[in-house]
Formats: C-alpha cells, structure tokens, sequence
C-alpha cells in the first residue's frame, strides 16, 4: 500500500522568527502600538477599512486589481498569525525561539551536529523554474565596494547569499541565522569582510488601523546582525528586536570614510552607532522609510518619512526638515547619485515623484512612474538613480520602468512578465534595484522571482536567480511511480514541477502554490491549488487544466484517498468536508460543521472510511466515508492554540496523531489510538514552538 506523499519521517516544528511567535498569556501593552492592538482587533479594522482601500487604489488603474493584491498579502499575514497568537490575540514575544533553540541544541545536540547520521541534503538543482517560474523574491541587492563582481542579495524566506562571479554561482552564508528574512545589507568599504544586515521584510507591506496607528504585514526585524569574516559568521548588534517590538528596520547605510559610523532608518525612528554596532543611539523619532548619503560630503544624509524630507549635516546625529510636506502618504523612497551631488530624488507612495537640483533647496513634481506599470503601493515602492549618469532612473512595480531624462515625462515600461523566452522577461513584481557604481548600462533588478541583470539598461535581462534556494514553498506532493517526480506550491511563482532535470512552472501563473498532489496511479494526473482554494486538474502532465472545485482559506487541504485514487476530500472556508468519487471531476458536500476553515484532512490507508479533519479548534471523524461526523477533540486543548496537522497509521485506522499551533508548553503533539474517543499527550521534549507538520511512516512502529 503506497501512500502518494506522506514519506517524511519526521515531524517539523519551526524554529525560525519567520514562522515562530511566543506565546503571551496575559494581554499587555505594546511599547510601539497605543492601545496595544491585539491580532483581532487588527483583523477587524483591516476589513472595515478595505473599501477605502479600494478607493485609493483605483486611481493608477493596472491589468489588475492592486487593492485586492494588498488583501493577497494580508491574508497570507493572517493565516500564519493566527495560528501563533494566543487565545487574546496577543502576539507573542520571539525571544522564547532563540530561548528554545538554545535549549534544544543543549539537550540534543547531535540535531545540530555536521557528523550526525542523519542529513539533509538540498533536492534536484537550483536551476530558474521554465514557463515562467522564478526562484523566490529577493528584498535587496547590494555590490562589493571593492569589487562589483561580487554581489549580496537577501532574501524574503531565504537568507543571505552571496556570488563571488558576477551571479554565476551563489553561496548561502548563515544557514544557521535564527531568521531567514532580511531587509536591506551594507558593506564596510574599506574592510569588505565586515557585513551588516538588516532583518525582518522591509518590502511586506503596511496598512493603518486606526489613525497614527498601523500595523506591519510581513516578517517583523530581529535587528542588525554583523559579520566579520565575509558572512561565514553572524553576531547580533546593540540593535536588536523582539517580535513585540513591532520593528522593522527598512534601510540600513554605512559611512563610506568612517565605516563605523552607521545609520538605520526604522519605524521607530534613526539610529545611528559610532563604534560599527555595538551601541546605537535614537537621534531622529519619525518613521523613516529610507536614507541617501551626499556623494560630494558623506556627513550630509538625507532620509525621507511619508510627507517630510530630512537632512543631517553631522553624519545622522541631528536631523532637521529639509522639505515638508512633499509627499502624501505612504512609504517613500530617496535616491542620490554620484554624478551630481546635487540631484535628489524622491518617491512617495500617495505623492508621486519628484527631483531637486540643488541640493533640497527647490523641488519639482515630475510624472509618477506608477502610472506607467501597475503597482503595489507599499510593496513596490522602489527605485534607483544611476551615480554614472544622472539622468538614468530605474523603478519598479509589476513591472519596471525606466527614465533617461532625469524624471519627467519620459518614463517607459521595459519589462514584461509574461513571456519567459523573450529578452525583455523580468518575473513580476519588481522592488529591488541596484546600478553598477562605475558602468550605467548595467543594473541589476530584484523581485518576486529572483535577481536579474541587464547590460544595456535594461533593455535587455538575464536571470541570475540560478542557484539561489530562496523559494517560500507551502507544499510538495511526491510521484508513487517516479521518485524523481515532484510536485510544490510556492510562494509568488505558482506550482514547479520537478521532473529529475528541471523546474517547470506548470501553471503559468505568478499567484502562490498551495497544496499539490500527483495521482499515485498515474503522474501524468496532477493537483494544484491556488489562494483560496481554487483547485484544478489536468490529466495530461500539465498541458491543459481544468477548475474542479473552491473556496477555502488562505492554504485550503485537499487529500487523495490513498487506496483509491478516485476518492478525493476538499475541505473549505465554511468548515464543510466536499468528497468526489471521480478524481476530482464532481463533488458532493458531506458537511462536517467544523465551526471554521478547514485545516486539516486525513484518510486512514488502514480503513479509507475513516477520515479526520480539523478546524484550528475541533477535529470531527467519519468512520463512513464522510456520511457522518462526530466531534472528538475531547481533551486536545484549543484554547488559543490550533490543530495544525493530522497524521495516521496505514494498519490501524483507530491511530490518530494532532500537531499543534501556537505556545503552549508541553502541548505538540497529542495521540489517539481510538479514533479520537480518548487522547493522550505525547509531546514530550519537543521546544515550545509551533508544530506545522506531522506524518507518519508506515509500515513502522509508529514512528513520526
């Protein structure tokens, strides 16, 4: 008996900030949020506020809808928090992930050790998905000062990378950072071994939830982390975060001739150490979004809020307005260029675009370059100026845009994501952007499905993404009959398949992966889902797809009967289990009153008459096929946790096993081996961190 995809033998739990939150069990107030807005609270403003939302989006028009692409991004914030907030919505401090982290490597430390028999090696090769895929989004570029063949990217998901050729080759360097989301990265340029990064997703997005008070839909910053030996290495800094500090660090800037001096333009505000991070000093309190330093005079910084200007004439130690009220509202980004110490650029998120000649004094409005690409607000609001020639501007959107006169009207669309094979691909959603310091044909671009270069300013790009394992993937489903085959679902670049040579993007799509399954009988049936839950089918290996069946939360399961192909289960939004008996083509509603989204569905191989399935706070059983449900959560405890995953035994349908969300000591894992009728707790030494995923492998002595 051959189950098509559960072959891990492990479980996995999250020991990342990236996916992990402490519990808090006593509401508390936040020192950055009045009124210490809890998860619901936060929840419940967002959609009262989302038809305004629309409003403001509707002027700059699009191929498609960018306010529901901002609901895109909230839904993903919301499916992982509120899996991980506790029962008030409180969200939890991260330091109890490093606390666990240590405490696990301390007790176990042969998990954490190079020589221990059991290893992990990366699948297939890191080559660039065809058809239109990308390998996973990347939040900023940054060049060797010394040598601009080098280059560092940080990634979304992915961490920090490095390439010693010009992007041939790319090396990972902190695997074992405790966060794998960074922001931006500066670079000593006098000792260019020395490395600061930013972390936290400084390109997520924000949203008010009442006035002067917002929330952050992305990956918050763990703080500044420096390396002294090229990246083999990381320390943490004197700026340093927790997850209820609600920060993030959005730029990060080194003085070019007293590199110890830095700056770090925040939510909260300018930091700024002396002595290369060790200590860091609050010199200006509104929330910054970016900072420039004067090419003629590196003590002159310019950095920009979401109306103001500021200018520093003592390297970032007083700060005053060089320009009010210049933009509208939003994220703002500021450019200047070694060409002309005098040029200044500025880009509001509800303001547009604007240039000044001399030096901040006077401003123009110049055309937006949003109303040339569609864009995503908050998400895409990026660009770069050349330091070769002043008049060469790049910046992004869905796709990217290019000035050659210094900003006015002469902005033109350059890119387009639709078309792998023709020279002018860049993969959608462009935020990232870095011109070479001595040549201004060659940029280089970031975005949602890697890094690319162009030559000739930006007429014409190549990927360099190949080689970077930086992809947020939700779900992999392995081939029965292949074992080269496999199939996953990825965040912003659809759902690749893996055919033992290469990635192919096999729907076309630059929506998110979901969950995935490939036909145990024949891999030429396939699976995949999108957002939502909208699930198709193709029968051909993916050359034609057909919509089967929708609507569920944010990531919806879906599960193969694994005795009979033929049977399948959907569990939607409203907490109802759907079951087809023709592969996928029809489906009948078998109810399940779950009280909620669907979470979670399993098939017993052992008795495929029995299936479990969970909401985040009740798990039910049907021992006929899904003609009737009972509720057996019984003495699993869902008070401000949720049931994350389900696992079964394929030769007894009576063994069930419930991994759990949230931070609750000692509550992981809880076991059944009477179809739910009584559950034991068998958590055991697992860290107090969420518990995503559990399976087991059969035919063995209940090994998970």
């Amino acid at each position: 008996m051959t189950v098509f995809k559960q072959i891990s033998t492990i479980i996995l739990f999250t020991l990342f900030i990236s996916e992990g939150f402490a519990q808090t069990l006593e509401k508390k107030e936040s020192p950055f949020m009045k009124n210490s807005p809890d998860f619901y609270e936060i929840q419940n403003a967002w959609y009262e506020k989302y038809d305004s939302i629309l409003l403001e989006y509707e002027v700059f028009g699009g191929e498609f809808n960018e306010a529901d692409d901002l609901m895109d991004k909230f839904k993903r914030w919301e499916f992982i928090m509120k899996t991980r907030v506790d029962q008030y919505g409180n969200f939890p401090d991260p330091a109890i992930v490093f606390k666990e982290t240590e405490k696990y490597k301390l007790a176990h430390p042969e998990a954490f050790s190079n020589s221990r028999s059991a290893t992990w090696a990366p699948f297939g090769d890191a080559v660039v998905p065809v058809n239109g895929g990308g390998s996973g989004r990347i939040n900023c570029i940054q060049l060797d000062p010394l040598d601009p063949d080098i280059i560092y990217i940080g990634a979304a998901g992915g961490g920090v990378w490095k390439s010693p050729d010009g992007g041939t080759t790319w090396i990972p360097l902190g695997d074992q950072l405790p966060v794998t989301s960074i922001g931006d990265i500066a670079i000593d340029p006098t000792s260019t071994n020395i490395i600061y990064v930013a972390t936290g997703d400084c390109a997520a997005y924000e949203i008010a939830w009442q006035e002067d008070q917002d929330f952050w839909g992305g990956v918050y910053s763990a703080g500044v982390l420096k390396s002294l030996d090229g990246g083999i290495t990381w320390n943490p800094t004197g700026l340093s975060y927790n997850q209820d500090d609600l920060e993030i660090v959005q730029r990060l800037i080194i003085h070019p001739t007293s590199p110890n001096i830095l700056l770090a333009a925040t939510r909260n505000g300018i930091y700024r150490t002396n002595d290369g991070g060790d200590s860091w000093t609050l010199t200006e309190g509104a929330h910054c979004y970016d900072l420039a330093l004067n090419s003629a005079n590196p003590d002159i910084v310019y950095a920009v809020d979401e109306q103001d200007v500021l200018i520093s004439e003592d390297a970032g130690e007083t700060w005053s307005i060089l320009e009010n009220n210049l933009g509208a509202y939003g994220r703002t980004s500021i450019e200047t260029t070694a060409a002309d110490a005098d040029v200044i650029y500025v880009l509001n998120e509800g303001g547009g675009f604007f240039r000044s000649e001399d030096a901040g004094v006077n401003w123009e409005t110049q055309k937006d370059p949003r109303f040339v690409t569609s864009f995503y607000g908050y998400y895409d609001m990026q660009f770069d100026a050349s330091d070769v020639n002043v008049e060469r501007i790049i910046s992004g959107g869905l796709t990217i845009v290019r000035n050659t006169t210094g900003g006015d009207n002469n902005w033109a669309e350059i890119t387009q994501w639709s078309d792998q094979d023709e020279e002018d691909y860049v993969h959608a959603d462009a935020h990232a952007f870095f011109y070479h310091p001595t040549n201004e044909d060659i940029v280089f671009a970031g975005c949602d499905g890697g890094i690319f270069k162009s030559t000739d300013n930006g007429n014409s790009w190549t990927d360099l993404s190949k080689g970077l394992r930086i992809a947020q993937i939700y779900r992999i489903s392995t081939s029965a009959t292949d074992p080269d085959r496999v199939l996953g679902g990825w965040q912003d670049n659809g759902t690749n398949l893996w055919d033992g040579t290469t990635y192919e993007e096999i729907d076309n799509s630059t929506w998110d992966g979901m969950e995935a399954i490939i036909d145990f009988t024949d891999p030429d049936i396939m699976f995949l889902a999108h957002q939502y839950g909208d699930v198709y089918r193709t029968t051909d290996g993916g050359d034609s797809w057909n919509g089967e069946i929708c609507c569920g939360d944010w990531v919806t399961p879906y599960v193969m009967d694994p005795t009979d192909h033929n049977i399948m289960y959907y569990g939607d939004g409203s907490g109802n289990i759907w079951k087809s008996t023709d592969n996928g083509e029809n489906w009948t509603n078998k109810n399940g009153a779950l009280g909620g989204s669907v979470f979670a569905i399993s098939v017993s191989p052992a008795n495929n008459d029995y299936i479990y399935a969970a909401s985040l706070t009740k798990i039910k059983v049907s021992v006929n096929g899904g003609d009737s449900w009972s509720n057996i959560t019984g003495t699993i405890p869902t008070d401000g946790i949720g049931i994350n995953y389900i696992a079964t035994s394929n030769t007894d349908a009576n063994k069930v096993w419930v991994a759990l969300s949230a931070y609750s000591e000692g509550d992981k894992v809880y076991y059944s081996s009477d179809a739910g009728d009584t559950w034991t707790n068998i958590s055991g030494t697992l860290p107090n961190v969420p518990v995503n995923t559990i399976v087991y492998e059969n035919d063995s002595d209940d090994r998970l």
